[in-house]
């Protein structure tokens, strides 16, 4: 969201920031931009203890009432969103009553992340009544423009969008092919790493120590499954987190290729069936080849079998894997796979496409 934000101002847009105090903390907003930082709660404000109710409806009245004397009058053109938390509400109440139009980007299947079905079922209620509000949504997969279409309200379908997760871009040096693949092949792991991926990052590990290759893991060094991964294998190396502007880079510099690993088991990570990995996105701006480790009926795999991908692998398969990483030490094997990263990067996940589907959506007369 901030990308599409930081080029929209590029573009003549006034960006304005509406956050809870909650959340401000160490945060940084562009000089240019405007914040309101809501209060958690007034001493005069009723209680409200759960969402969607009246004295709920109280709660947003009020705080829209903050937002509006913040303004000092003015109106917004176009309010944005995240399916995500409580805020989304507070913008569909916002949308309503000022009669500005509603965008909501929608990246996770928020309800399944959710254990308590009570809560659950609250989400999913929460859920509809903003994308019922909305003008415009954009769905990062089409697997999860489907799981939401219902709960937009009749002529939802005309709302969504599929809009992939805006990448960095950018690079200025990109990888190529050099002598130590084949020596030493190196393929890097990089975001949340938990046990579920343990399978996974295993088989790889093993795959390359038969090259004498190595597993290059960019986490928090006091991960508990990173641990267990390192007393299990001892071709694994940690690299801290990277500021996003320094990951792709130090990839295309330290790595023969990236991987993208889900959990096989599906109910040890559910949202992997609608959510659209932006790492992925990432990983081909750097020209690396990029291996997909992950299961049939989520949104990547589908992606990648309608586009051919040829780093697909979707089973613990060590014998695939094996013959993958052979291929990242043979100049032609690794070029025919980082060539197919290049043209993606420069094809559906080039950054100024993805911008562009999005402004142009997000213009007033698109929502008549």
């Amino acid at each position: 969201v901030l990308r599409h934000l930081r080029r929209l101002e590029r573009k003549g847009w006034r960006i304005l920031i509406v956050a809870s105090e909650l959340f401000m903390a160490g945060a940084e907003i562009a000089a240019t931009w405007r914040c309101i930082v809501l209060p958690g709660r007034r001493w005069w404000w009723p209680p409200c203890r759960t969402t969607l109710t009246p004295l709920h409806a109280i709660r947003l009245r009020l705080m829209r009432r903050e937002v509006s004397r913040a303004l000092g009058g003015e109106c917004p053109d176009v309010i944005l969103t995240q399916l995500y938390l409580r805020f989304p509400l507070l913008a569909a109440h916002c949308s309503a009553a000022w009669n500005v139009p509603l965008g909501v980007f929608v990246f996770d299947e928020r309800e399944v992340w959710e254990e308590n079905l009570r809560e659950r079922a609250r989400l999913a209620l929460e859920s509809s009544v903003v994308l019922q509000a909305a003008r415009r949504v954009w769905a990062v997969s089409e697997e999860m423009r489907d799981a939401y279409i219902n709960q937009a309200g009749s002529g939802g379908a005309a709302k969504f969008s599929v809009l992939r997760p805006i990448p960095q871009g950018g690079v200025e040096k990109g990888a190529t092919w050099n002598e130590r693949f084949a020596r030493r092949p190196v393929i890097a792991y990089a975001g949340s790493l938990h046990d579920f991926h343990l399978p996974s990052l295993r088989t790889v590990a093993g795959a390359l120590a038969s090259l004498n290759g190595e597993l290059l893991v960019i986490c928090d060094e006091t991960n508990a499954a990173l641990r267990a991964l390192r007393r299990e294998c001892s071709n694994v190396r940690q690299q801290d987190f990277l500021p996003q502007d320094e990951l792709v880079p130090f990839l295309a510099r330290e790595a023969s290729a990236a991987l993208v690993a889900y959990a096989f088991d599906p109910e040890a990570q559910p949202w992997s069936r609608c959510s659209f990995p932006s790492k992925f996105l990432e990983f081909v701006h750097s020209g690396l080849p990029v291996l997909l480790l992950v299961p049939r009926d989520t949104a990547i795999h589908n992606w990648a079998m309608a586009n051919g991908w040829d780093g697909l692998i979707d089973g613990m398969d060590v014998e695939a894997v094996s013959v993958y990483v052979k291929r990242l030490t043979a100049v032609d094997g690794w070029c025919a796979l980082a060539n197919q990263s290049g043209a993606i990067a420069g094809g559906e996940f080039d950054p100024a496409r993805i911008q562009k589907q999005f402004e142009r959506e997000v213009e007033l007369d698109s929502y008549d």
